[in-house]
């Protein structure tokens, strides 16, 4: 099928479902981008661009609703939309009964094909060595095997109910368009309109009453950092529907992007698969070594965990540095807890009041400022030297992740060694 057609055939069912585009929007396909938001004509200020029914979004509650209407036996909720999209991908196979509830094959068609997205699922063992320096490296991996294990559970439900299989390669790309494309499901019980930089990243749909969902249409539009686009919930609209507008309009002939919010490259690599010019809202998580409960007092363990910086399961929590937040405040009270076993927060209404208190225990404290620069410094040369590495061997890795992994690892080295240089003030001030 041509992408004319293919292009064609989702206007048309789009339609049939309510679903609207506006008359000076079109869709376009390139094999750079993929399909896309272009405008026809000039679009004026506040323009509504798009309009998607609730009924045509694929929910978590959609899906469990139709399972459940065809007698099947229930499945874990947070691969239910996952599973749903699947099905599409074995749609010929599949019982009569299921075939006239696969709603959503026009927009199946609109996705990239299989295998052809680049998240760090998608890299080669040489390409995903080159992220063993940060903590993308364990991530990727860690995904891997826990959708392996989903694997297992959703062939064993496939097969209960007397369904046709699909192979790995179909959940994981199904797994890869949600993680990549999905939209928060408060959208179409929500609470008015926002822009789109304050809405939420699919990683935190999943607590609440809000959860992934996908949303045909509206993940049409490439995503641009800091694009100006309103995203209104069907609360907003007082309709039925969902809409996005563009406060600033669009010239003839440009594209339109979406805007996901301001995103970290390790999350974008991870699930979306492209990086972008973001080092003033890039981070690098970081750990300190040490945090078994077992290495404090149950005073200490107490005070930690009240500030949100011991987990529960006893290990310490992940920091973000950025060039805005490269000495995290919580990072600076957690090493003055760590120098003093008598350190007490009374009185203190935030970790910033605790961390103007003066020091009881400089010497200490001098100790493990030092042993943290030293973490820190080392972590930054070898991600600078993995960076060289790459940069000596680009030819092993393709170019399009050649440049995701230079974006990731330049920023990375650059926000370390601003949080080293933090660190030495620091050092420079106890010892004084």
């Amino acid at each position: 099928m041509s992408r004319t057609t293919t292009i064609h055939n989702f206007k048309a069912w789009l339609k049939e479902n309510g679903c609207e585009l506006h008359d000076d929007m079109d869709i376009a396909y390139s094999p750079q981008s993929g399909y896309s938001w272009i405008a026809k004509k000039d679009i004026a200020q506040e323009t509504e661009i798009v309009s998607v029914t609730e009924g045509v979004c694929i929910t978590r509650d959609s899906c469990r609703k139709l399972f459940h209407a065809l007698s099947y036996t229930p499945l874990r909720e947070d691969i239910l939309v996952v599973v749903y999209l699947a099905l599409h991908y074995n749609y010929d196979n599949q019982p009569d009964s299921l075939q006239r509830a696969l709603k959503h094959r026009a927009y199946v068609a609109m996705l990239p094909p299989i295998g052809s997205t680049l998240t760090t699922l998608y890299w080669t063992p040489t390409e995903l060595e080159y992220t063993q320096p940060t903590s993308l490296y364990n991530t990727t991996r860690e995904r891997e095997l826990q959708w392996q294990r989903d694997y297992v559970v959703v062939t064993d439900w496939l097969a209960s109910n007397g369904l046709a299989s699909f192979s790995y390669d179909v959940f994981k790309h199904s797994l890869t368009m949600l993680s990549s494309r999905s939209f928060p499901s408060k959208l179409i019980s929500g609470s008015g309109s926002r822009n789109a930089d304050t809405s939420m990243s699919s990683s935190d749909n999943t607590s609440g009453s809000s959860t992934p969902m996908l949303v045909p249409l509206w993940d049409i539009g490439n995503h641009k950092p800091m694009s100006a686009v309103v995203w209104k919930d069907s609360i907003y609209t007082r309709t039925s529907k969902i809409a996005i507008s563009l406060p600033h309009g669009a010239l003839e002939g440009s594209e339109v992007f979406n805007n996901y919010g301001a995103k970290a490259t390790n999350e974008l690599l991870l699930a979306y698969g492209f990086a972008v010019d973001n080092l003033e809202y890039d981070i690098v998580p970081f750990k300190v070594g040490a945090g078994a409960g077992m290495d404090f007092s149950q005073r200490k363990q107490d005070l930690l965990r009240k500030w949100n910086l011991l987990l529960e399961d006893g290990s310490l929590c992940t920091f973000n540095l950025s060039l805005t937040q490269n000495m995290p405040v919580g990072l600076r009270f957690l090493m003055r807890s760590l120098a003093d076993e008598n350190i007490s927060d009374e009185g203190a209404c935030s970790l910033q009041t605790l961390d103007d208190s003066p020091s009881t225990n400089q010497d200490i404290e001098f100790d493990l400022h030092a042993a943290l620069f030293h973490m820190l410094e080392n972590k930054a040369m070898s991600t600078s030297q993995t960076l060289k590495t790459l940069l000596a061997n680009r030819d092993t890795v393709r170019e399009s992740v050649l440049v995701m992994l230079q974006s990731l690892l330049t920023n990375q080295v650059i926000i370390l060694t601003r949080a080293v240089d933090a660190i030495e003030e620091v050092l420079e001030r106890l010892s004084a």
